[in-house]
């Protein structure tokens, strides 16, 4: 009884915020059809206005760049070009607009002469993330339903109490408007982009669980570094590289060191590592200074 009693109810959930024509009274216990138009016509109608569409966008991408900002990779985001990104030994995690572009600027440095494009030298310094176009097309309309809802509650505060009913349904339900919002952009930016190895996308796990009530607490660097960790991608703290990899591909032919004949430079080999397709993405110096 008690299961059928609760499915009842998030029937009706789901009406009152689809519905149209759906109303609860004044003791909120109740719920009839009306003629006239509740707030959800209302926002659909709103959210279809023009002047939304690059207003969502922006407000899309400052939701996805808070998500993945952090102090675990160095973000760089919205790069316009691969020229955007320098090719240096930090480790970037770059958040890009779309998979094409993610993948570019991890395979190129420079690519302003079409014809002879510049390949990125320290390939195991960067990756990517990057939207399913599906999941952000899904998103941007989301993100429309908050900024027009936010902007009618506006327009009905400033009505006064003749819009009371109207206002109070909208109150009531912007908070699950803007949380949808926040839910479907961050978890549109599922796919993961390397150079030189097959793009993968984000497991379940990885993302920003549905039912999450601490959504807002969860950092998008801090599941990426899970997903690279479990996946096998990147260097842990306490790994050191293949002695004959070591040896025979990034010894020889680094920097040698003047103060110690036959010896080369860390820092050297270090680069020589960044650059090899035998290597996983590398955090630092650590695996090539233990090894």
């Amino acid at each position: 009884m008690r299961a059928h009693f609760d499915a009842m109810s998030e029937a009706i959930d789901r009406l009152l915020g689809v519905g149209w024509h759906t109303y609860k009274d004044n003791t909120g216990r109740r719920f009839q059809f009306r003629v006239e138009a509740n707030v959800n016509r209302l926002i659909e109608e709103r959210a279809a206005e023009e002047r939304f569409f690059a207003e969502a966008r922006q407000a899309a991408a400052e939701m996805a760049q808070s998500y993945f900002a952090g102090r675990v990779f160095s973000l760089s985001a919205w790069p316009s070009s691969p020229q955007s990104v320098p090719d240096s030994a930090a480790l970037k995690l770059v958040l890009a607009d779309s998979e094409e572009r993610g993948q570019a600027v991890c395979d190129y440095e420079d690519v302003s002469d079409p014809d002879a494009p510049r390949r990125r030298a320290f390939r195991n310094a960067i990756f990517a993330v990057a939207p399913v176009r599906s999941m952000l097309d899904s998103a941007l309309f989301a993100v429309r339903r908050q900024l027009a809802a936010e902007s009618i509650a506006r327009d009905l505060q400033a009505q006064g109490k003749q819009q009371r009913q109207l206002r109070d349904q909208i109150a009531e339900m912007l908070p699950g408007i803007r949380r949808a919002a926040r839910m479907e952009t961050v978890r549109a930016y599922s796919r993961v982009l390397f150079q030189g190895r097959p793009p993968v996308s984000l497991e379940e796990r990885y993302m920003v669980p549905k039912d999450s009530a601490l959504e807002a607490l969860i950092n998008g660097q801090a599941k990426l570094k899970q997903f690279l960790d479990d996946k096998g991608y990147i260097y842990q703290a306490t790994d050191v590289l293949d002695t004959d990899l070591l040896v025979e591909r990034l010894v020889k032919g680094a920097t040698p060191s003047v103060a110690h004949p036959g010896a080369a430079l860390a820092s050297g080999v270090h680069e020589r590592a960044l650059s090899s397709p035998q290597v996983r993405l590398l955090p630092d110096e650590g695996p090539v200074r233990r090894s």
